[in-house]
């Protein structure tokens, strides 16, 4: 099945961007996209690319808490390659297992140390989607109107925070199922994972740093989609992207298909549409979105083959 995992992803990519064509005016949707300016799709592919480094120094913090020893500018290095490799994997997990293997291979780590610290970044990104939908929630309030449906979602935004509520009884659980099989050994080792993960939650001045730098990464996100939305005629006002943009990162986390390709775009319509826009507009964006997260990607990768490597320790020649 492991074997299919990626064919079966890429064809439902192929398929959704398949219906998109039926369904929507192409030339309407060729026309908004083009109507781009070069200057704004690289600002907003390095405003994407920005948050490499931001994303990097996060997970940084999250080692040293959990005991992992791994120099700044490595970590920057797994981070920029665990993307690029991510392009052709299904999701931001993907990536998360490419970054946890590549960090498993350096041997600087243990692999508690490497499920909590992945846990605990992906966990701090998502609390931080949270924080960055509330002003948008409390602005749909007062100025929206686009029903209950939308409202019901961008709440759920709002409560993610409320996830981290959630690890002290997972981890008690799994504590009580540890034992000598090999159930009881993968509930021990879960649990001793959620307890370090835990203990990222309870330093005050790392989870300041740590939510800032995601707010940070979310932010310039939001503001390229933002600038873009803006020129190919998307005029919707921020607090709107303030909602679809963070839930269409968390829609692209469902292993639908490879990078989110084709879900990304049909979220965007979906969603703009939502609030009145044109389909055609919204998948547009979406489809530049897309263009300038990969761009920033690929402007990542190739930071990171100019990086300095780490000097290789070697073993103590024999004394005669």
């Amino acid at each position: 099945m492991v074997r299919w995992a990626l064919p079966l992803r890429l064809g439902a990519a192929v398929l959704i961007i398949a219906v998109l064509a039926l369904v929507l005016d192409l030339d309407a949707l060729f026309g908004t996209a083009t109507a781009i300016e070069w200057k704004t799709l690289a600002l907003a592919s390095l405003l994407m690319f920005a948050g490499l480094p931001m994303a990097a120094a996060r997970w940084h913090l999250i080692l040293i808490a959990v005991g992992g020893a791994l120099a700044w500018v490595e970590v920057l290095r797994l981070t920029c390659l665990s993307m690029l490799v991510a392009l052709g994997l299904p999701s931001g997990q993907g990536g998360d297992l490419v970054r946890g293997a590549m960090l498993a291979a350096r041997g600087r780590a243990s692999l508690a140390q490497i499920v909590s610290s992945t846990l605990a970044d992906r966990l701090y990104g998502l609390l931080s989607i949270g924080l960055v939908a509330v002003p948008g929630v409390i602005l749909l309030g007062l100025y929206g109107g686009a029903g209950p449906a939308m409202t019901t979602v961008a709440l759920g935004l709002a409560a993610l925070p409320l996830l981290v509520l959630v690890l002290g009884p997972a981890e008690r659980g799994l504590a009580r199922l540890a034992g000598p099989g090999r159930w009881g050994r993968l509930a021990a080792g879960t649990a001793d994972s959620l307890a370090q993960l835990r203990q990222t939650f309870r330093r005050p001045r790392l989870a300041v740093i740590a939510v800032l730098s995601s707010l940070m990464i979310h932010g310039l996100a939001i503001l390229a989609a933002w600038l873009m939305g803006r020129q190919i005629g998307l005029d919707a006002p921020l607090w709107q992207y303030l909602i679809v943009v963070p839930l269409v990162w968390i829609i692209t986390m469902v292993p639908a298909s490879v990078g989110g390709l084709g879900v990304r775009e049909a979220s965007f319509g979906a969603l703009f549409g939502a609030f009145g826009a044109v389909p055609e507009t919204g998948v547009a964006l979406g489809a530049l979105v897309s263009a300038s997260s990969i761009l920033g990607i690929l402007l990542g990768g190739l930071l990171a083959a100019f990086l300095p490597r780490p000097k290789q320790a070697t073993d103590p020649e024999p004394k005669p």
